[in-house]
């Protein structure tokens, strides 16, 4: 008996000793999945119909009227008299049909800027209007093809390493959803580890999505912000409150001379005000342009001092956060409006605010992340962040305000501190650009304006390879120029 038990014993540590070792067993690891995500900008992202995939935004939605071709001075003159001379041009006959609805102020789905309005909820008039996610579409790169060229050369490059993807989002609506949107995307996907690279307006969405959370933020190998619009921005306050001269300063900035142009289609200038003012009404409706009003912040930044402020009421600057929401509050396109576009009042007799300017300073405040000691961060200083940029193209900087009988009167001032529409310091949000210089995380585009910086491979592939260069193991700039030297 002793000896069977002995045997029992044995066999039983046995298959404990083997059961043990199978336990102990390290499960075979998974491979991370990994992509590099392209954000895109305000107005950069485009729109199709729900229904049948039909371009809604941009409408022409034709190769040859690319981005690369437009920021071209030496092709566009030839590309426009071309479309103009040639009477069967499809393209001519889409911006007839755009100017119609848009001269006569149209309030229907003919009416470009009508579809992409939202209603007082914030809902928007033609629920028929989606962000353009579909990579079959051409609509997939942006509005005028804004980054295709840098997403598949990108994609051809580092894709055996990376998926390449376009994140593409609902640029009117509530900044703080579109970065749930990115969260869900990249948690949809599986995704453990990503490369962000954002343009403009796109910064504010990587910046609500970093702040979410520690586990966004973890997920973040490197993010390349290209003049992002982190304290905001005043030319999308300025499209608010005169959309003509900022039309103006928009082209002049582009170098774009359409005054022969427009002197032979426009002759009393009609067209380019209708133009100005519905662009003004899409704006206002939104919630993305009140959200990148300028911050708080930005007007404490190193860009004022020395007598310069960054908004001046009757010779008085605005001195707190309160002061400059409360401002806010009473500018016209703050106010909430009925079907007619009546301005709405309470009982008071006073102007109803609409919800998005009730809630600006929680949505600015939301870009941050509080420290152990009680300090708000911004969130991109917590990731391994980059910032590309232009500088030295006029971007307007301060505001002075007057009243004349009873009515403000808004002055904006420029300076060379900027990219012709993000300021340094709202690229930074109030880092030290010195020290960003130091680490080589802040790189200067020289000459090259806000859309050059963003939409123009030829002139950031060279900052764009090295930043992914340094993330991955591929030696893409060398790939880079052995494909450039068999075109």
């Amino acid at each position: 008996m002793k000896k069977l038990l002995l045997v029992f014993l044995i066999v039983i540590l046995a298959l404990s000793l083997v059961l043990s070792f199978v336990g102990c067993e390290q499960p075979e690891e998974k491979e991370p999945k990994k992509a590099i995500i392209w954000v895109t900008a305000l107005i950069a992202g485009a729109y199709y119909d729900s229904t049948d995939m039909s371009p809604v935004w941009d409408p022409i939605d034709d190769d040859l009227l690319c981005i690369d071709t437009m920021l071209d001075q030496s092709k566009l003159g030839s590309l426009i008299s071309g479309i103009l001379m040639d009477k069967n041009s499809p393209i001519l006959g889409a911006l007839t049909d755009l100017i119609g609805p848009i001269m006569s102020n149209t309030q229907d789905k003919t009416n470009l800027f009508w579809r992409l309005s939202l209603d007082e909820n914030g809902d928007p008039l033609d629920p028929t209007v989606t962000p353009a996610t579909d990579p079959m579409s051409g609509l997939y790169y942006g509005a005028a093809r804004a980054y295709k060229k840098q997403v598949e050369t990108i994609e051809e490059i580092y894709g055996s390493e990376y998926e390449v993807k376009v994140f593409t989002y609902d640029w009117r609506l509530d900044l703080r959803d579109s970065g749930k949107e990115l969260e869900k995307f990249i948690n949809d996907n599986q995704y453990d580890e990503v490369v962000l690279m954002a343009h403009s307006m796109g910064g504010a969405v990587v910046s609500n999505y970093l702040a979410r959370s520690e586990s966004n933020r973890n997920k973040v190998k490197g993010y390349l912000s290209m003049g992002g619009t982190l304290a905001g921005s005043f030319d999308t306050w300025q499209v608010m409150e005169d959309p003509s001269t900022y039309l103006g300063m928009f082209m002049k900035n582009l170098g774009l001379d359409l005054s022969g142009i427009l002197s032979t289609i426009d002759k009393d200038g009609q067209l380019m005000n209708n133009l100005a003012g519905q662009l003004s009404q899409m704006a206002i409706s939104t919630y993305t342009f009140p959200q990148l009003c300028p911050t708080w912040a930005l007007l404490q930044s190193a860009h004022y001092g020395n007598g310069t402020e960054g908004i001046v009421i009757d010779g008085t600057p605005i001195s707190s956060e309160d002061e400059l929401m409360a401002f806010y509050a009473t500018r016209p396109w703050a106010w909430q409006r009925d079907s007619k576009g009546d301005v709405v009042y309470d009982n008071n007799g006073k102007p109803v605010v609409r919800k998005v300017v009730q809630e600006l300073k929680d949505y600015q405040h939301s870009l941050y992340v509080t420290d152990e000691k009680g300090n708000e961060v911004i969130a991109t200083s917590l990731v391994n962040s980059y910032y590309l940029f232009g500088m030295g193209v006029d971007t307007l900087t301060n505001v002075d305000v007057t009243t004349v009988d009873g009515k403000q009167q808004l002055t904006f001032h420029t300076t060379k501190q900027g990219d012709m529409q993000v300021l340094l310091h709202s690229l930074i949000e109030n880092q030290d650009p010195d020290q960003l210089i130091e680490d080589r995380r802040l790189i200067y585009i020289p000459n090259s304006n806000h859309y050059s910086v963003g939409c123009s491979w030829e002139v950031i592939k060279g900052e764009v390879v090295k930043f992914l260069d340094s993330l991955s193991q591929t030696k893409g700039a060398e790939i880079l120029a052995e494909m450039e030297a068999e075109e």
